[in-house]
């Protein structure tokens, strides 16, 4: 759970919103927008850490079928094989693990490979403000509203829910994030 400063609470009463808002801006408003906003990784990342994984998975498939077709009498992997196989067998009582293993690899490697390629070449992270954690805020002051005060959103950088906007935006702590954006998109998109 995402917590307020006590100063930040503060200013939050300053304009009227009550504890029971504020408890639920910290246990449900601010967890899901620090998520919904937060930096993603880029496309370049994901396609590189999905390449190394593909790579680690072809190198244990190839050493491992290299091992399986080995001449046990000749060879050093053969010598590795038959030792693997014995200590599978003491542990386990089955012969075919090895095998069963190279094929979980496989599959493994086959998906991994699939997930790299459907990867498009755009980026589908948006640069554009989201009006979700605006809209999570303005439901949030609306549901558990004790008073008859009613805090209306409003763009203006003066206006109580431009503040409490702001509040939460630095409570999670995302500054690379411009509230007011958000706020706009949110009014053009609730309208």
């Amino acid at each position: 759970m995402i917590r307020f400063t006590a100063d930040q609470k503060c200013r939050l009463k300053a304009h009227n919103v009550t504890d029971r808002q504020i408890l639920e801006l910290e246990r449900k408003v601010l967890p899901a927008s620090r998520y919904h906003i937060s930096k993603q990784p880029t496309l370049t990342d994901v396609r590189d850490e999905l390449g190394k994984l593909n790579k680690a998975l072809k190198n244990a498939q190839n050493t491992m079928a290299e091992l399986l077709q080995a001449d046990e009498e000749i060879s050093a992997k053969g010598e590795v094989f038959e030792r693997i196989m014995s200590e599978n067998f003491k542990l386990q009582g089955e012969d075919e693990f090895f095998e069963d293993t190279l094929r979980a690899i496989a599959v493994a490697n086959v998906i991994t490979e699939k997930a790299r390629k459907k990867l498009t070449t755009e980026q589908t992270r948006n640069n554009e403000a989201s009006p979700y954690p605006v809209q999570l805020i303005a439901d949030a002051l609306t549901r558990n509203n004790e008073s008859n005060k009613t805090i209306r959103p409003s763009v203006s950088p003066t206006s109580p829910f431009f503040k409490i906007v702001e509040i939460c935006y630095e409570a999670i702590r995302e500054k690379h994030q411009d509230p007011s954006r958000a706020i706009r998109a949110y009014r053009y998109s609730s309208k």
